[in-house]
């Protein structure tokens, strides 16, 4: 929907080396951009952005100028030649702050570009926009109006957009990122109403910071939780080692016990022979049998 956006005006000088990205405009004057479209924008940027946070070489931005074709030496940079994507993303590329993006510079063009359309925009969205975006080399572009519903995607095949066919859900799969782009009903920013979401092949939406936070926090209790359970059993088999360890000292105090016992019977055993064998003695001395 944005027409992305210069504050200056800048004449380029006769030269033989191609602008770099500080020497070209930044901005152009025509950008009016409203708030919901850039909400729109950013729940797809944030989203991306949270999914790619470890990964070095991914990169994404919303109404940024888009330099697409090196511009002639000396010659003024004219306001339809600005391109500013409502929301880019691209792979294999440095995740650094960025002014505009500069085709030459970048040694490509962006993956993927969504616009949002009005009113306003709808018309060039749809075919100037369209037309260069293929051109350029976007290798998969989609356009979505917020009032209307009309959601369509492009994927690049040998240098021409391919219309896409949405899947059962009417998501339609982005290859340059191997997620899908799907219209979702529900709440962003206090604002309930229908938005375009990333969804992964496993059928899981792209959360929000909001949802990020939130399924964070709930992971964090359900692992609290599992830690007080894990404390209950570690205490309740403290408790049955305790016992055993308590049965096995009584279990043993009792087999000395007996063994003492045993050891006494025995002793007992010993004596009463040997009485018996003294008493058989004294009566062979005195001529008696013991029989």
């Amino acid at each position: 929907m944005a027409q992305a956006v210069v504050r200056e005006r800048r004449v380029l000088q006769p030269q033989t080396r191609l602008p770099t990205e500080d020497e070209l405009p930044d901005e152009d004057d025509s950008f009016v951009e409203n708030q919901e479209s850039d909400y729109a924008a950013i729940l797809l940027t944030e989203t991306l952005d949270i999914e790619w946070q470890s990964i070095p070489d991914r990169a994404t931005g919303r109404n940024m100028v888009y330099h697409h074709t090196p511009p002639k030496p000396g010659r003024r940079i004219g306001q339809n030649e600005l391109l500013g994507p409502d929301m880019w993303a691209a792979v294999g590329v440095p995740k650094r702050l960025r002014r505009s993006w500069v085709r030459w510079v970048e040694g490509k063009a962006p993956d993927v570009v969504v616009e949002f359309l009005s009113g306003k925009t709808a018309h060039r969205d749809r075919t100037t926009k369209k037309r260069l975006y293929e051109q350029t080399g976007v290798q998969d572009y989609f356009w979505y109006h917020p009032h209307t519903s009309e959601f369509k995607g492009f994927h690049l095949v040998q240098q021409q957009y391919v219309e896409l066919t949405p899947d059962a859900s009417g998501a339609l799969y982005c290859q340059a990122l191997d997620l899908y782009l799907l219209r979702w009903q529900g709440e962003y920013k206090e604002q309930s109403r229908e938005w375009l979401r990333w969804r992964r092949p496993d059928g899981t939406l792209l959360p929000t910071a909001a949802e990020a936070t939130a399924q964070a926090m709930r992971k964090s209790a359900e692992a609290l939780a599992e830690v007080d359970r894990l404390r209950q059993h570690a205490a309740q088999a403290r408790e049955i080692t305790d016992r055993a360890l308590q049965a096995a000292a009584e279990a043993s105090e009792e087999v000395d016990r007996l063994r003492r016992h045993a050891q006494e019977a025995e002793e007992a055993r010993a004596a009463a022979e040997r009485r018996i064998a003294a008493m058989a003695a004294r009566l062979r001395a005195l001529g008696l049998s013991d029989e």
